[in-house]
């Protein structure tokens, strides 16, 4: 009963919507303490299963009722449980930087991890491993800049993408773009210092 109501008190600090997985919690008890505890809980309702391992205390709409876990946070959860990082995908990285209108329908992330899919309902997560030079930057706002650019590639980064790129893109980016110089191709390395001069054109 103690192990329970120790679960139950972390689990209590959590915030809504923000999912865990049960590995967090082997500390506070043997495996088997919590899987019962977090089973309990979920008949309860207190806490919602999202996938295997994966749980949330569910954050509710009064219109939708319970809402989704965007599954960028699932992966996060599962590569902050694992000690590992994550690198959003090229393609989606692209799409963010408004580089390209595709949305990418498949939900990709690497990792310097294992690899492993995700179900949650009829959703595929895939977290992929990767090689360290897709790695730079992970988990950083440089590191989507850097991912952007290695999925588009040489001949299909414009000029005119540099502008919209630059033109978002804060001083302490730029700066920790700097810090990259030597984990990317000769072309992206180019690219990434004519950013940084367009940035301090514009700024000055």
């Amino acid at each position: 009963m103690m192990i329970s109501a120790t679960i139950r008190s972390r689990i209590g600090r959590f915030r809504r919507g923000e999912p865990f997985t049960s590995r967090e919690l082997l500390a506070l008890g043997s495996r088997a303490s919590v899987d019962q505890t977090l089973s309990r809980l979920v008949r309860q309702g207190v806490i919602s299963r999202v996938s295997r391992g994966i749980y949330v205390k569910p954050k509710k709409s009064a219109i939708l009722g319970e809402m989704p876990v965007p599954a960028a946070r699932i992966a996060e959860a599962v590569a902050r449980a694992e000690g590992t990082k994550l690198q959003v995908s090229g393609a989606e990285a692209a799409n963010l930087l408004g580089v390209s209108m595709q949305t990418p329908v498949r939900k990709l992330y690497l990792t310097n991890g294992p690899s492993r899919k995700i179900r949650v309902g009829k959703q595929e997560i895939e977290l992929r491993r990767a090689s360290p030079a897709a790695m730079a930057g992970a988990g950083t706002e440089a590191g989507l800049v850097i991912s952007a650019f290695r999925y588009l590639g040489k001949e299909l980064l414009t000029e005119e993408m540099l502008e919209k790129v630059g033109a978002k893109l804060p001083l302490r980016v730029r700066k920790q773009l700097s810090a990259y110089a030597t984990r990317v191709p000769g072309w992206m390395l180019s690219a990434l210092k004519q950013l940084a001069a367009r940035q301090r054109h514009t700024r000055a």
